[in-house]
């Protein structure tokens, strides 16, 4: 299971690293599948789409920002302004969902805010 998008849909990825280099196909996450803990996916009840569906559909993007340190009170409100997001976890990789994809405006923005060492958007 995808740690970014609890997602299980990883296949190989030939020019990944580790013993077993994977690739998610919905948020685009790369590491070794051998350091995967196994979890079996529970059905959680929603009704709709599926991720891997709107993906497919363009209507589903990740924004992965990775952090110098943990982030301070200011870098995640300048993220939750930047985004317009409600509410979000806190750690040094925040991975954002979002239905559209960011302007360029806003993933300069996030690169410029303190402390944020890298933006990826897939």
């Amino acid at each position: 299971m995808c740690p970014d998008c609890h997602e299980m849909w990883l296949k190989a990825n030939p020019s990944g690293k580790g013993r077993q280099p994977i690739i998610c196909e919905i948020c685009g996450w790369t590491g070794d599948g051998a350091k995967l803990p196994r979890k079996i996916p529970m059905h959680d009840g929603r009704e709709g789409p599926s991720k891997r569906a709107l993906k497919l559909a363009g209507r589903l993007f990740f924004v992965r920002i990775e952090c110098a340190r943990q982030p301070s009170d200011r870098l995640i409100d300048g993220i939750m302004k930047t985004l317009h997001l409600t509410g979000l976890s806190i750690s040094k990789r925040i991975v954002v969902e979002l239905p559209a994809r960011p302007d360029d405006a806003q993933v300069e923005a996030l690169r410029k805010l303190r402390g944020v060492r890298k933006v990826e958007v897939v």
